[in-house]
């Protein structure tokens, strides 16, 4: 379901006082087209002649939390990918709360990061704001939203392709990823990979278990994730799953964090010891001007030559735009 087909129109649709409680997510092709407040602060917010390339409506999801940590409150929003920036409006539809347009310009993105676990769908955009890091996340319903927020996704993945020439080193096919590669990962890769994009670089990390004591017990603890990290021709992309409760049990979230060239500042190995092993570690510096924060992504041993050709790669292309990296 590409777009979705309103009885109402424009002026009644920006002067309905919506609930936010609407059944599904979709997606339209103009502000006014969108409910409630969001069709006027998305419109307002616009520059003249400003081209919108994806445009969602995603009402209140019922929950504030996340895999991976993520937290939101409940609001729906409006969010617009338009030709250099996101435009994100919420609205809690509570009396005490107005509600908010956000403008996010792309180069000020560090990371962008959409994922899912079952019907539970999230956004998550970290940038800068006023030299300091900001973030913002919403939730949505995986099972009427997941194509929406992907076809958004790739939408500012294209966007954000280096114009520049990169080093030229293609030496993988899409078909040794994904056979590589779990098939969830897969498939969620898949869903943001842009026409013209090519594999350059893949690093995987197996599930990997320690133990500690808990009261009279020994537990397992998770030391590393399953995890795919992508370097293409467009950009890093970073697939993990969320850690299983047990080794052996299911895990059902998915993450990807995509990562465009312009904002990784450093790229190093270093290892270190966790349980009693000793593990090895990429670590991105991400950032934007003087603000920055690492990613630190484990690796397994048949990935080292690998990571150390990636670091390698990051530091020529870091280099090119005469920035300094740390090895």
């Amino acid at each position: 379901m590409k777009h979705f087909e309103s009885e109402r129109t424009s002026a009644e649709s920006q002067n309905w006082r919506s609930s936010g409680r609407e059944p599904y997510v979709f997606s339209v092709d103009r502000p006014q087209d969108l409910f409630g407040v969001h069709a006027h602060l998305i419109e307002a917010a616009l520059r003249r002649n400003e081209g919108i390339r994806y445009l969602i409506y995603a009402p209140i999801w019922q929950g504030r939390e996340a895999p991976f940590g993520i937290h939101a409150s409940p609001a729906s929003h409006g969010v617009a990918v338009t030709e250099d920036r996101f435009l994100i409006s919420e609205d809690h539809h509570i009396r005490e709360i107005a509600p908010t347009i956000l403008s996010i310009p792309f180069d000020q993105v560090l990371c962008v990061e959409v994922g899912s676990a079952l019907i539970l769908g999230w956004l998550v955009i970290r940038f800068l704001e006023n030299d300091k890091l900001s973030c913002t996340s919403l939730l949505y319903s995986a099972t009427t939203g997941g194509d929406h927020f992907n076809s958004a996704i790739r939408e500012y993945r294209r966007i954000i392709r280096p114009t520049y020439k990169l080093p030229s080193r293609r030496g993988l096919q899409w078909h040794e990823v994904y056979q590589h590669t779990p098939l969830v990962q897969g498939d969620r890769l898949r869903s943001l990979t842009v026409k013209g994009e090519y594999p350059v670089h893949m690093v995987r990390s197996s599930e990997f278990w320690g133990s500690k004591k808990r009261w009279w017990k020994t537990v397992p603890v998770s030391l590393a994730a399953n995890a795919t990290l992508i370097s293409t021709n467009v950009g890093l992309t970073f697939a993990v799953e969320e850690s299983a409760i047990r080794p052996n049990a299911f895990s059902f979230g998915v993450n990807i964090s995509c990562i465009s060239f312009n904002a990784v500042k450093s790229a190093h190995l270093f290892e270190e010891k966790r349980d009693q092993e000793h593990l090895r570690f990429l670590r991105l510096g991400v950032g934007r001007n003087s603000v920055s924060v690492n990613f630190d992504i484990p690796f397994d041993e048949e990935s080292y030559k690998a990571t150390n050709n990636l670091v390698r790669y990051l530091m020529e292309e870091i280099s090119s735009r005469g920035k300094e990296c740390i090895s």
